[in-house]
């Protein structure tokens, strides 16, 4: 891929051909293959993407396999990293 942005151990490391996503996190994003525009921003956002999903933005959410042009802001629930 090309005019991706990355800042963590592991954060896009399984992108092929997807172009123009911003990963800042420890393995943010780091399953997708070719999807773009997306921005993932904490530990692990994104880590469901595994091909194909583009424009979303994560803040703190591991995000949907399949899904594009969503919004996830954190995630509910006890434990580390939960709101």
């Amino acid at each position: 891929g090309t005019f991706n942005a990355m800042s963590g151990y592991h954060a896009g490391q399984g992108i092929t051909s997807g172009s123009q996503n911003t990963a800042i996190g420890n393995s943010a994003i780091a399953n997708l293959t070719t999807g773009g525009y997306n921005i993932a921003i904490g530990y692990a956002s994104g880590l469901g993407y595994t091909t194909s999903e583009s424009a979303n933005i994560l803040l703190n959410h591991g995000g949907t396999t399949g899904e594009s042009h969503v919004i996830r802001i954190g995630t509910q629930g006890a434990g580390a990293g939960r709101a």
